[in-house]
């Protein structure tokens, strides 16, 4: 029984950990996978969406598709990068918050201009409303 869609928004989406949980739900709506180790996967509980149901989005400073950075992190086999290819290339990550007062390392062109704190908030804000329709 569908509970409608879930959208998940990621921090680091383009990640190796984002993109294999991207890739793996994709895998599971073409049935090429099974449901082992997957939390509540045979719940049909009043509210849970189903993993079928899923919908990503979600930030990361490396703005390439998540096809290109499922190829860069090697997390599928070829079988598997096949199948759900297509799918990920039309997942691209928003830009991301990078501030080095926060977290050292911070680098990648598909950043949040520079702007005021309120001003990068704000654009959260606005990825999330984005995502919002396609959602339930």
């Amino acid at each position: 029984m569908s509970h409608g869609k879930l959208g998940i928004a990621v921090v680091g989406l383009g990640g190796a950990v984002g993109t294999t949980m991207v890739a793996g739900v994709e895998l599971l709506k073409q049935k090429l996978i099974g449901y082992e180790g997957l939390p509540l996967a045979k719940i049909a509980a009043d509210g849970l969406a189903a993993y079928e149901d899923i919908v990503f989005a979600g930030w990361d400073l490396f703005g390439e598709h998540l096809a290109a950075a499922a190829e860069e992190h090697d997390v599928l086999t070829h079988k598997q990068f096949i199948a759900v290819e297509d799918i990920l290339r039309q997942i691209k990550p928003w830009p991301a918050v990078g501030d080095p007062a926060f977290l050292s390392n911070v680098e990648g062109s598909n950043q949040v201009a520079k702007s005021s704190h309120r001003q990068s908030i704000e654009k959260i804000r606005a990825d999330i409303r984005d995502l919002k329709p396609r959602c339930d």
